[in-house]
């Protein structure tokens, strides 16, 4: 019932409608941020090779420590994208990712972002952080909490480059995103 709830308070915001107070009060940031995360493997698209085969799951990473808890791995259980059932992995450290499809970057690691970023730049991996002007530094898409609430602003030419396609339903819905994929201060 709990994941419903987040989904449809997700849902309401990418229909444009602002969700009740009452409703966006129960949901803690990162149960928000989570349902962001679930959503953003339905608006973006990975090339074919991205996946060794037709029933892979679409794995969901995070890196450092997980501010999550398990409200991540309950909101995708028993879901599917596009046939795949969605997995969340959990690295500890960066040089034990392996494989996934979207990445989130936990604030724990801001310094060695740079690192990350070398390291996935080349792969089709979705990287999603709250950490400080994280699209402004190479990655595709910030949460950002303002006035209690979660917003995003993306890169999509970052993503563009990594082979992966974000729906312009998403990209209409982002802050201060700008068509060549800068982000306005």
């Amino acid at each position: 019932m709990r994941m419903r709830a987040l989904l449809l308070i997700f849902a309401l915001w990418m229909a444009g409608h602002a969700a009740n107070h009452a409703a966006e009060a129960r949901a803690t940031e990162y149960e928000l941020k989570a349902a962001f995360i679930f959503n953003f493997s339905q608006f973006v698209d990975w090339p074919t090779n991205a996946f060794e085969s037709d029933t892979e799951p679409m794995i969901i990473g995070v890196v450092g420590s997980d501010p999550f808890g398990p409200i991540l791995d309950q909101i995708v259980q028993d879901e599917k994208v596009r046939g795949r059932p969605l997995v969340v992995q959990r690295f500890a450290r960066p040089n034990e990712i392996k494989r996934c499809h979207i990445l989130f970057v936990s604030k724990s690691l801001a310094a060695q972002w740079p690192e990350i970023l070398r390291s996935v730049s080349d792969q089709p991996i979705l990287t999603v952080s709250d950490m400080d002007r994280f699209s402004n530094r190479g990655g595709m898409i910030h949460l950002v909490t303002e006035k209690n609430l979660v917003r995003m602003r993306v890169n999509p030419e970052i993503a563009r480059r990594s082979g992966l396609t974000i729906s312009s339903k998403l990209l209409r819905l982002a802050d201060n995103t700008t068509r060549d994929g800068g982000v306005t201060p």
